[in-house]
């Protein structure tokens, strides 16, 4: 899951979860791949105003949370939950609820029975998530935007707001008497670049166990008892990329026959810049997958291994920085479903990517075309399904 901020995407999706059965989860891929639905709108879309009024720009989605295939929740920048207790159904299954409250950046389900959406300082959360705007209730944090939420159990939720301060909750499900508590100040206390301060992007808890969040320097954030201050831990998974290359020293030329000459220029070093992971997926404690903001996979069996349980491979390795991913989702099965904006892709917006598994070599990969603008989230339930949510307020539902 990833941080609800704009993004303009291009769909990849991934059959195989575990490093350990990238042959059987080849096949698997090879004999039930995903089947894509047409893009169908779910929310009004643009409408013309009338003279003198201000147009009304179509919401836009920043979140989807599928718990199970009977359940898929999305939230849009106009402050709306869209549920669905049918998500193959049609336009017709999803229903909205308009929520008074700040823009809605992401939503995370722990169940059925338990939702929480975000939105600037505040969490909205239901325990019948279904049920209608009267359902969701909010409570404030306070101490800046809230960036990630992740919920391992249905008695623990965690929240990261924008100054990288951790709480926790032990009653998330109480609404507006839900009591979250400052666990960490920063859980990103080691980090001293020169750029400045990281910042936490995304955020997964497979269990009350193993809690992963990823930050803007390419660097996974992990704790086997999440609840204690100093439990978490700081590991430089994805290092800084060259986005402009670096020049030589000229030597100049030496002043001679009463020409003044040239001088010398120094070297010029490359423009190095962090490369920011943008969101992760654990579907388990043994395999959590993140993708970073130049289109590179990160993944690992053991998440909290440190850096050296991580692996990388790009996803279009002849030009790093022309792929962007943005957002992933796995089911506890295969697949995982990557999400990520264009930019320069030589890929068309709404493209799908099938991939062998994790370590996949580029030429596994195969590309088919699912909707005619840019993806923005994507959630798989288990076993069943997987929906994306596109920035025209329509969704398209995958079964495998």
């Amino acid at each position: 899951m990833r941080d609800g901020g704009p993004t303009r995407s291009v769909l990849l999706a991934m059959a195989g979860a575990a490093v350990a059965s990238l042959a059987a989860t080849a096949r698997a891929s090879a004999a039930s791949p995903i089947t894509w639905s047409a893009p169908e709108q779910v929310l009004p879309g643009f409408v013309a105003p009338a003279f003198g009024e201000q147009p009304e720009s179509t919401p836009e989605f920043r979140g989807v949370a599928c718990p199970a295939s009977t359940l898929c929740v999305a939230v849009d920048d106009k402050s709306d939950i869209v549920t669905s207790a049918n998500p193959t159904g049609g336009a017709a299954t999803w229903h909205t609820a308009h929520i008074p409250s700040a823009t809605l950046s992401g939503v995370t389900c722990r169940s059925r029975t338990l939702c929480v959406a975000w939105g600037g300082s505040g969490i909205e959360s239901s325990i019948d998530p279904a049920g209608g705007a009267g359902a969701w209730t909010r409570a404030s944090i306070g101490h800046g935007s809230v960036d990630a939420v992740a919920c391992p159990d249905a008695s623990l939720c965690l929240a990261i707001t924008g100054a990288n301060t951790l709480f926790t909750s032990t009653d998330p499900g109480a609404g507006e008497r839900a009591r979250w508590k400052l666990t960490m100040s920063h859980i990103d206390a080691s980090y001293s670049h020169e750029l400045g301060r990281s910042i936490v992007s995304a955020l997964a808890c497979p269990s009350v166990k193993l809690c992963v969040a990823v930050d803007s320097a390419g660097r996974v954030i992990a704790s086997s008892h999440p609840q204690r201050a100093s439990a978490w831990s700081v590991a430089d998974v994805d290092p800084r990329v060259e986005t402009e290359p670096g020049l030589e020293a000229s030597p100049g030329i030496p002043a001679e026959h009463g020409s003044p000459g040239l001088a010398g220029t120094p070297a010029i070093p490359p423009t190095m810049v962090d490369a920011p992971l943008t969101a992760i997926s654990c579907p388990s404690v043994s395999f959590c997958t993140a993708v970073d903001a130049f289109g590179t996979i990160a993944y690992s069996a053991d998440p909290g291994g440190g850096a050296g349980a991580w692996k990388l491979s790009n996803v279009h390795p002849e030009d790093l920085r022309r792929d962007t991913a943005t957002d992933v989702s796995c089911a506890a099965v295969s697949p995982c479903v990557y999400v990520g904006s264009d930019g320069l892709s030589a890929f068309s917006p709404g493209s799908v990517r099938v991939l062998a598994g994790p370590a996949s070599e580029p030429a596994s990969y195969s590309t088919r075309r699912i909707d005619a603008t840019y993806l923005d989230a994507v959630a798989c339930a288990p076993n069943s399904i997987c929906v994306a949510v596109d920035d025209d307020a329509s969704v398209v539902v995958g079964t495998y």
